[in-house]
């Protein structure tokens, strides 16, 4: 395939190659990752599966006939099995795609304010009183985790020192 580069573009051509290189798998893993494609592959794939029997046949034994009965039903088994072995592979891959978003997003690194725990947005000023926010409502957003309050018995004993004393 030809990628057409402007002239400018070919000033320092290694760095320009790995960039093209890089442009291109990038799209290559926008393409494997679509819905689509998945399921345009999976389609194909079925059809070979399905009629892998029939066309074995066709060239090791050409007395039988390619619409057999016998192609037609192993054929149409064979397509069955597959596609829920298709179907199991794709929605664990996608269980998968969605923990390693998870992980992603929770291994950046998360700036704190060291005083009152609120945590910066990580494409905002940090000049801005908007963008920090309380850690519970970070926590609630970028997780499907929710938050509940409780204390600790050594900040009971700090805190409240007339309940400590009666627990």
């Amino acid at each position: 395939m030809r990628v057409f580069v402007p002239e400018r573009w070919l000033e320092n051509t290694m760095k320009n190659e790995d960039k093209i290189c890089l442009l291109s798998r990038e799209r290559m893993k926008q393409i494997s990752g679509s819905s689509g494609f998945q399921t345009a592959l999976a389609t194909a794939a079925l059809l070979i599966m399905g009629n892998l029997n029939a066309l074995v046949d066709y060239f090791l034994h050409p007395d039988i006939p390619y619409f057999d009965q016998g192609h037609l039903i192993v054929g149409a088994a064979t397509s069955f099995v597959s596609a829920l072995l298709f179907g199991v592979v794709l929605i664990h891959a996608r269980y998968l795609s969605r923990a390693l978003s998870t992980i992603r997003t929770m291994e950046k690194l998360l700036p704190i304010c060291c005083n009152c725990k609120s945590v910066r947005r990580a494409d905002a000023d940090p000049a801005e009183r908007e963008s920090w926010q309380p850690i519970e409502a970070y926590i609630t957003e970028t997780t499907a985790s929710r938050i509940s309050h409780g204390i600790c018995p050594e900040c009971v004993k700090k805190l409240y020192p007339e309940l400590a004393l009666k627990l």
